[in-house]
């Protein structure tokens, strides 16, 4: 073409159309991340029609130079030709769009509101007076940027949300826009999570799908895995405060209140499961550390949102396919708690025999013990179940009645010998015994209300056993003891009621 334009007889014309390749051949350079070589190029041809015929028609030339030394790090070279180039326009050219655009990103540069705002002004500008140019998805990305750095969030979410609806629908996967955009809500989604404002991180995150449906990369399945989480425990925390509060007689803290917390919490780990599943499968073979730890968090998830299956099948593929992994004993620990969450109490049995069997001085083990007793109760193994528990309580030689094993297993065998007296009244003696150590150790923490509740039910219960030995034939002196002790029960009945 350029060969051919020197045949150009039509002197304007040829002026035009060689400015034309001129910009077009310096566009090409800066697209192919050589801004250097732009500079050279269009400083040589600006100077050259400079001397034939003034600058007047530059204007092009000078925004391509502005861009050249704004790729470079020439800041000051930038703003230079950028303002150059826009006293030279009209108002109603294109070309504008790329100066305001060039502009605002140089305003980013600095630190501080007010370059944040004039930015902002500049990208506005550009967003509201071109919006059919090629600047302006940029433009709609930079205003976003420049709202949520000063805290206007949904005026951030909807242009974001502009940008990325413009850049699905009408550019290709390898636009270079694409990523830039990614990063920017990214960057906001990261200080976000920095200010614990989850479902702010959560929104942004979720503008990112049209871009990379349907497989988003790993490091975007993590982000969304780490802030639904993030989310659940906020809800979860939420919910216990609630609690409290309608402990200390706050009529403002409600039981539905309480409760619909605590279900956005499971909806949130449930969620946060299926994404750190997604990411363990993502990472399978590049990141065997990355998969192992998003493949346990996955199973906690949803063990934490009571999906006892879904953590069943992924607590047990991680002891399957971790065999060397730090975790796999605390993972056939958990892998038994949920098979007896679920009910399924003879899997759950041998798994906790298996640890006991295969690791009995394991600290995974000394947490299964109480769980063993409890998954033997649920098969009608009371014998096994008592024989555990007395274990634990009595002759553990690595479990002090200062641990938290200690103390499950102490009021785990109150419950249970107080179930048993309703069988047989003679229980509720041992009963009594074991949960009056239960409340004189732990009835100050949240258990203590039912173990005093307990307690009382199994003082009044077992008079019955002596109302049956005082309709028997009794000596004078045996009847005024039995009398005694039915009143001193009652007595204590009442007192811990």
């Amino acid at each position: 073409f350029k060969h051919e334009l020197r045949t150009e007889t039509d002197t304007a014309r040829r002026r035009e159309q060689d400015l034309w390749s001129v910009a077009l051949e310096a566009r090409m350079q800066l697209e192919a991340g050589d801004p250097q070589r732009a500079i050279d190029f269009l400083l040589m041809r600006v100077q050259r029609f400079t001397s034939q015929g003034g600058d007047e028609d530059l204007a092009e030339l000078h925004v391509l130079l502005a861009q050249a030394y704004q790729m470079v790090g020439d800041h000051a070279g930038a703003e230079r030709y950028f303002r150059y180039a826009q006293q030279k326009l009209p108002a109603d050219s294109g070309l504008n769009a790329d100066i305001l655009l060039g502009l605002g990103q140089l305003a980013l540069l600095s630190t501080g509101e007010s370059n944040v705002q004039q930015a902002l002004e500049h990208f506005a500008i550009s967003v509201k007076n071109y919006p059919s140019e090629k600047a302006y998805i940029e433009s709609l990305i930079g205003l976003a940027d420049c709202e949520s750095r000063l805290g206007a969030d949904p005026e951030a979410i909807e242009h974001f949300g502009q940008a990325i609806e413009q850049l699905a629908e009408k550019t290709p996967s390898w636009d270079e826009r694409r990523p830039m955009a990614t990063a920017v809500v990214r960057s906001h989604m990261g200080r976000a999570v920095d200010q614990r404002n989850y479902d702010l991180a959560l929104d942004l995150l979720t503008l990112l799908l049209p871009l990379h449906q349907p497989n988003l990369p790993a490091d975007m399945l993590l982000d969304f895995a780490t802030v639904h989480e993030a989310i659940a425990v906020q809800r979860k925390e939420h919910a216990a405060g609630l609690e409290q509060r309608m402990a200390a007689g706050d009529l403002t803290a409600t039981d539905q209140a309480r409760r619909l917390a605590n279900q956005q919490a499971a909806v949130h780990f449930t969620h946060a499961g299926d994404y750190y599943l997604r990411h363990a499968a993502a990472v399978t073979i590049t990141d065997d550390a990355g998969h192992g730890a998003s493949l346990w968090n996955a199973a906690a998830s949803y063990d934490r949102a009571q999906e006892w299956k879904r953590a069943i099948d992924v607590f047990a593929e991680f002891v399957e396919t971790r065999q060397n992994d730090a975790k796999r004993l605390s993972a056939i620990q958990q892998l038994g708690k949920a098979y007896l969450a679920d009910g399924q109490y003879a899997p759950a049995q041998q798994l906790f025999i298996q640890l006991l069997d295969d690791h009995p001085n394991s600290p995974e083990t000394f947490d299964s013990l109480v769980p063993l007793a409890r998954a033997e109760i649920g098969l009608g193994r009371i014998d096994a179940a008592e024989r555990t528990l007395l274990q634990v309580v009595t002759d553990h030689p690595a479990i002090t009645p200062e641990s938290a094993q200690y103390q499950q297993a102490l009021v785990e065998l109150g419950k249970l010998y107080y179930r048993l007296g309703e069988r047989d009244a003679d229980y509720f003696i041992q009963a009594i015994e074991r949960l009056e150590e239960a409340v004189e150790r732990y009835g100050d923490t949240n258990e203590g209300a039912t173990l005093r509740f307990l307690l009382a039910d199994a003082y009044r219960m077992s008079v019955g056993a002596l109302d049956q030995r005082l309709a028997e034939r009794q000596s004078q002196n045996e009847r005024l003891a039995l009398q005694a002790e039915r009143g001193r029960r009652l007595e204590k009945a009442q007192m811990y009621y």
